[in-house]
């Protein structure tokens, strides 16, 4: 089957100054057919499924991968993956950097290959806004780019460490709780300080340190978040997803939604007709 979204294949050159080298990245899917065995490739696999199923052996093991997983794998380790079924629909990146090296073992000793996200919303965005970044070959991508994967091995490490209890603390619960309920009205730091009685410096630097993505960027993920689902599900015109959604008019809504899905909410839209 197509790729639902072109892939890229790039990599920077040295004079960027960033230890980051991307290799190729997407959105795709795959029929019964497709299946993949290799090794000894020196780059790091990151992959979320978004539809379908899929299947992975690394490291001995196997697992059965559903919307919500993502894997993380080193490819210089053997590994084979392919569909099961009928389609698997994923978003992946392939990349190389050293610096990320010991942080992406550590995760691995600690939580092994594959994480399921309670939160996959904010993951495929991000995923997407990486790949974007991507189609530029200018230092200023890299630069953001390699915050991006950061930012990327952060969300995985606190979705391992909720998993194992290691719950948000009192005040992001508060701070989730005030989101989820109040995302379509106009919500500024001080407000969410004001909702849940804590400083908003304070606020602000623990939600970001438990939640690995600052609050203001979390809140715009839910907002796309949202908005997709009205693009689904009802017929709503774009103005009034916009409203309903927080976003403060029309064409800032349409300019957020482009940059982290790679299309117009349109545009989006058609696909589920």
């Amino acid at each position: 089957m197509e790729n639902i979204i072109d892939s890229t294949q790039n990599q920077w050159a040295e004079n960027t100054a960033v230890p980051l080298c991307y290799l190729s990245g997407g959105v795709w899917k795959r029929d019964a057919d497709y299946s993949l065995k290799r090794r000894n490739s020196d780059m790091y696999l990151l992959l979320y499924t978004l539809g379908g199923e899929g299947w992975l052996a690394y490291e001995g093991q196997e697992y059965t991968l559903i919307p919500g997983t993502v894997f993380l794998i080193d490819c210089r380790r053997e590994q084979s993956y392919r569909t099961v079924g009928t389609v698997w629909e994923f978003a992946y990146i392939h990349f190389a950097a050293p610096e990320m090296r010991a942080y992406v073992d550590g995760l691995y000793q600690r939580h092994g290959a594959v994480f399921h996200m309670t939160d996959g919303a904010a993951l495929e965005s991000r995923m997407r806004s990486v790949i974007e970044l991507f189609r530029s070959y200018n230092a200023s991508a890299a630069h953001l780019a390699f915050g991006q994967l950061a930012a990327l091995l952060g969300m995985l490490y606190a979705a391992a460490e909720k998993k194992n209890g290691a719950r948000p603390g009192e005040l992001t619960s508060a701070v989730l709780a005030v989101l989820e309920e109040h995302y379509a009205e106009k919500l500024t730091l001080e407000e969410i300080a004001r909702r849940t009685k804590y400083s908003k410096y304070y606020l602000a630097h623990r939600f970001k340190e438990e939640m690995g993505l600052p609050l203001y960027e979390y809140l715009t993920l839910l907002r796309v978040a949202k908005s997709k689902l009205l693009l689904q599900t009802t017929d709503l015109s774009v103005t009034e997803i916009a409203a309903r959604t927080g976003f403060a008019g029309t064409s800032l809504f349409i300019r957020t939604f482009a940059a982290y899905e790679s299309m117009t909410p349109l545009q989006y839209r058609k696909q589920y007709l």
